[in-house]
């Protein structure tokens, strides 16, 4: 269940489970991190970022009403997240070397 619909929705139910969906998504950006040889600088704006999600994953009750009152925040949360990420991970990725 989505937390702000009444109808079922596809995924893995994580989301009642704030410590798991945190360790999932800082193993999967430390995957990707690992498997594209990132950066050190882009390993830790992977973890901070990571840190930074973890409240807005332990909220629940009344801190969650502005959500379900205006619901065009969580997704510009979202797309302003995906965008600094995006722009870090240009930032900081390893560029390659000449090639000869």
């Amino acid at each position: 269940m989505s937390p702000f619909s009444s109808l079922p929705v596809w995924g893995l139910g994580i989301i009642d489970h704030p410590w798991l969906n945190f360790a999932l998504e800082l193993a999967y950006g430390l995957f990707c991190w690992w498997y594209f040889k990132g950066s050190r600088s882009l390993l830790i704006a992977i973890i901070v970022f990571n840190v930074l999600d973890l409240p807005m994953m332990l909220a629940h009750g009344d801190i969650l009403k502005p959500f379900v009152q205006y619901p065009f925040i969580l997704p510009s949360v979202i797309l302003f997240q995906i965008l600094v990420t995006w722009y870090f991970v240009w930032r900081y990725s390893k560029k390659p070397g000449p090639t000869i």
